[in-house]
């Protein structure tokens, strides 16, 4: 004699503990438990949960639940999780350790390959001066599960500006002139001091030379301005500075 007949499957429904960021991503371990688990006629005989524990990072994985009754009967439930436990990376880009005289403009951008990361938009910083290394200031980027990241760390950048020099000065050549005035030339490389050892400039610098007036013509003394002597030693000035003979203002002095 049957005192029972129990064709219905029993009902369950599982729940996850752990910590629940945003997204209905949790940031935690998971663990997966029976919420309920009920049958109103035989009565529950067992049960079983395929994945009790996730601990990897996951965008959807689905756990079941199985419960089976006295009378053979067997029902289940599922239950998805997405884990993210993963905090996001900061990316910094145009940073280099080669110098450039140029600005230089550093990128920070968020990465993320598990939820993604929210949608803030890169920050960009530009470097205009000199600088060889700087750490960037505290900011902040999160995932769309919620983990957050502090950036802060230093970062080269390697710009020299050429405002830290130092001058190396050539030998000067030889003077243009032998006597009258003239100028030489000596070459002057301006270096960078900063680090870079850059040459910021190359130019040519002048200077007067041999300034002392020149001898025209004859045998004379400078008393004379040139003039030559005639036979009998006296200075024959005739067209020496525009003096007509000898005796003239030009003439002054013996030969």
């Amino acid at each position: 004699v049957v005192d029972h007949i129990d064709h219905t499957a029993p009902t369950c429904e599982l729940e996850a503990v752990g910590t629940l960021g945003n997204n209905n991503y949790y940031t935690s371990d998971v663990t997966i438990r029976f919420k309920k688990a009920e049958d109103n006629e035989s009565g529950v005989s067992h049960t079983l949960i395929d994945n009790p524990t996730i601990t990897t990072d996951t965008n959807g994985t689905t756990v079941t639940g199985t419960v089976v009754d006295r009378a053979g009967n067997t029902g289940s439930c599922n239950i998805s999780i997405k884990l993210d436990k993963t905090k996001p990376t900061c990316i910094y880009s145009g940073t280099s350790t080669e110098w450039t005289s140029e600005d230089r403009i550093v990128t920070l951008t968020c990465d993320d390959s598990e939820s993604g990361c929210t949608s803030q938009n890169p920050i960009s910083k530009t470097y205009d001066i000199n600088t060889e290394a700087t750490n960037w200031d505290d900011t902040i980027i999160t995932d769309k599960a919620g983990n957050e990241t502090h950036c802060h760390q230093i970062i080269d950048i390697y710009v020299d500006k050429c405002t830290q020099t130092e001058s190396i000065y050539g030998n000067y050549g030889n003077c243009s002139a032998s006597c009258g005035g003239g100028t030489k030339v000596r070459e002057v490389t301006v270096k960078s001091t900063f680090g870079s050892d850059f040459i910021c400039e190359i130019f040519n610098e002048s200077t007067a030379c041999n300034t002392d007036s020149c001898h025209h013509g004859g045998d004379g003394d400078d008393d004379n301005h040139g003039a030559s002597c005639g036979a009998d030693g006296t200075p024959n000035c005739e067209g020496i500075c525009g003096y007509p003979g000898a005796g003239s203002p030009c003439c002054v002095g013996d030969c």
